[in-house]
């Protein structure tokens, strides 16, 4: 059996985000967990932040030659990818339009 990654050695100095991937990934397999039971999984052991952290080290330069790719195993969460993803899009948003406001006072949106 798959040992489950931890979370603390998903680092990019330790551990490349794609071999942390591809030991979560393994791990689900190998468990046989549906669909359902790996987001329930995901929410339950990987926190938010981690979550964030991942998705800001996973840029193109370091999938490369990777089997493993974000789509891959994003498809296995899309419901929490689509939840993350639109906390993050309105966070960004609001922290835009504050950021407009600050500069440009006069500017009504």
């Amino acid at each position: 059996m798959v040992k489950l990654p931890e979370v603390s050695m998903f680092d990019k100095d330790s551990m490349k985000a794609t071999e942390w991937l591809k030991q979560l990934k393994e791990y689900i397999e190998d468990n046989r967990l549906s669909d359902e039971e790996a987001k329930n999984f995901f929410l339950e052991k990987i926190p938010f932040e981690t979550y964030n952290h991942l998705q800001n080290l996973l840029e193109p330069k370091m999938i490369s030659d990777s089997d493993v790719s974000i789509k891959k195993i994003l498809d296995l969460f899309g419901d929490l990818y689509r939840y993350y993803r639109s906390i993050t899009e309105y966070g960004l948003v609001e922290e835009n339009v504050l950021a407009n406001e600050e500069d440009h006072d006069d500017v009504v949106l």
